[in-house]
């Protein structure tokens, strides 16, 4: 039984059912407050509910994140917010609840972790299509006390809950915005997008190829400069669907903390690794030399 996460997959609504009820039997726990999103024309309506994945500690906080996420979502301009509530509190029944007000997206908030040592709090979220049963968009947040603006003080944890739901309300603002097209396929397996720095894509993003309902495959942005992204086609077979002009979109920007190295600054650090082992082992090297030519001279002189 599959848990929700991090990373986009295909699923029917029975196998995403299932996925949530996995999550509800374990650790995590569904919020039974729902909020539906009324956007205007051409605008996704979305409902938002929270799991709890850092344990029953955390129920009060994991509520908090979620509801303030929803309050800062409510700020947006060409949203309009409406509360339901459902009967039960089962996430089968958020699902349902969602459908049948006519959702077209469900955003999953999940408390991931509270940290004391220092003081943190980990947020992810997927937000689901109703209609294709994929994952559109995912954040990242970690929140940590010691990372908090200078003369900012740390006034407890609700401090860092916040934080945590803005960052996530800005990359999913961030990642409507994330849409391109392929303009190369420089070699196999691997495209040109037409992202980069300038939208503010890192290394370690996800993409996926296809439009609406249909998407023909995924990958990740390996190298990227200002105006377009290198991306390594996932699964490696899906690179023959992918051809040039091919919509893609970034499922996944990871924060500018937890952004990917590029290929170039993998292999840089490959080669200071065996630089370092070189050194280590030639050190160890000529130490021995010379304990193995001292053990000589004092054994002369006995």
């Amino acid at each position: 039984m599959k848990r929700f996460r991090s990373r986009p997959s295909v699923t029917n609504l029975g196998m995403l059912a299932a996925t949530v009820l996995a999550l509800h039997s374990s650790i995590a726990v569904a919020h039974g407050d729902l909020v539906i999103m009324h956007g205007s024309a051409g605008r996704s309506k979305l409902a938002v509910f929270g799991v709890n994945q850092a344990g029953p500690a955390h129920d009060g906080l994991s509520r908090e994140l979620t509801s303030v996420v929803k309050a800062q979502l409510a700020h947006l301009s060409n949203f309009a917010v409406v509360n339901a509530t459902t009967s039960e509190a089962g996430p089968v029944a958020i699902l349902n609840a969602a459908k049948s007000a006519g959702a077209d997206a469900a955003l999953v908030v999940k408390l991931i972790r509270v940290g004391t040592s220092p003081a943190a709090v980990e947020v992810q979220s997927e937000t689901w299509s109703l209609a294709s049963q994929h994952i559109t968009a995912e954040t990242y947040a970690l929140s940590r006390s010691d990372r908090l603006p200078r003369g900012q003080g740390y006034s407890g944890i609700a401090q860092l809950i916040g934080a945590a739901a803005a960052e996530t309300v800005e990359q999913l603002s961030e990642a409507t915005q994330l849409r391109g097209i392929v303009i190369s396929r420089p070699e196999a397996g691997q495209v040109r997008i037409s992202l980069g720095g300038l939208q503010h894509v890192r290394n370690g993003a996800r993409v996926q190829f296809g439009t609406g309902d249909t998407i023909i495959g995924g990958g990740e942005v390996i190298e990227l400069d200002d105006a377009q992204a290198l991306v390594q086609v996932k699964p490696r077979f899906a690179f023959q669907r992918v051809e040039v002009n091919t919509p893609v979109v970034v499922v996944y920007n990871p924060p500018l903390y937890a952004a990917g190295r590029s290929v170039k600054e993998q292999l840089l650090r490959a080669e200071r690794v065996d630089d370092i082992q070189f050194a280590s082992a030639l050190t160890i090297a000529v130490l021995g030399t010379f304990v193995f030519k001292g053990a000589i001279i004092r054994s002369f002189y006995k």
